[in-house]
């Protein structure tokens, strides 16, 4: 069994869940970048776990095996401190509950902890953004490398365009495509089809509808402007809904984490 996922959570029995639905949004980029960098270690483990679940809020410190192949680190948490903390002060404050989780796990059980703190140290080397390449496309017409990066961190999930001309340094043009809230649930349905059509860059959902739209006219005057598709459903109906739904998903705009109903 080898070691596919490392996270830090709250207390799922804190009494305040939105307290703890939003520590986990804005922890959940360090627990997705290290369990995607930790499965290429291909650690294995004793073959109880493997995950390394870190659960602050709780009384006391123990480490519990749970029954999902879940090796689960329960740590204090300093309440009063982490409400007045500035965001330097919750990045530190973050890493020290990771490294006292993993400490007390590896005390337990053997796991690659000095990987692990490499991983970290890695991830405060890049500003606690975990970046990875999403797509990159030639566009021989303009004359056009056009490069898609996702961005995650502590207050959203982004896909950022690069467009660059053959032969020139600089950026023709640049910016934020997609915005999402920064949990998987979330990013996991960002449209990945993406076609040229009509002088457009058509990004397309896993049901093949045209969810948005870039003009590379526009992308060559240094203007990035992103018009959102018309939903291909009847209009009223449930499926215009959701489709209505999925696009204001990807332009999310409210850093508290306050989603509305669907």
């Amino acid at each position: 069994m080898k070691l596919r996922r490392v996270l830090l959570t709250m207390n799922p029995e804190l009494s305040d869940r939105i307290y703890g639905s939003h520590f986990d949004y804005h922890t959940y980029f360090i627990g997705y970048y290290l369990s995607m960098q930790v499965r290429k270690l291909k650690f294995e483990t004793d073959g109880t776990f493997d995950s390394i679940i870190i659960e602050v809020g709780k009384e006391s410190t123990s480490v519990e095996r749970h029954f999902l192949d879940n090796l689960i680190v329960n740590l204090p948490f300093d309440f009063e401190f982490y409400d007045n903390a500035t965001q330097t002060q919750k990045y530190d404050y973050y890493l020290d509950l990771i490294r006292d989780g993993l400490q007390l796990a590896s005390e337990h059980k053997n796991i690659p902890l000095v990987e692990l703190e490499n991983l970290i140290t890695s991830l405060v080397d890049n500003n606690f953004i975990y970046t990875w390449n999403f797509k990159n496309i030639r566009v021989a017409e303009y004359n056009l490398k056009i490069k898609f990066t996702c961005q995650l961190s502590t207050d959203d999930f982004i896909i950022r365009m690069v467009a660059l001309k053959n032969k020139v340094s600089e950026p023709v043009c640049e910016g934020v495509v997609i915005r999402t809230m920064p949990d998987y649930i979330h990013f996991r349905n960002v449209p990945k089809n993406i076609q040229i059509k009509n002088d457009r860059i058509c990004f397309f959902d896993s049901f093949g509808d045209e969810m948005l739209t870039i003009g590379l006219k526009n992308i060559i005057e240094g203007n990035l402007i992103i018009d959102y598709s018309e939903s291909p459903y009847p209009e009223g109906s449930e499926m215009t809904r959701l489709f209505k739904h999925f696009q204001e998903t990807l332009r999310y705009d409210n850093n508290d984490f306050i989603a509305e109903s669907y």
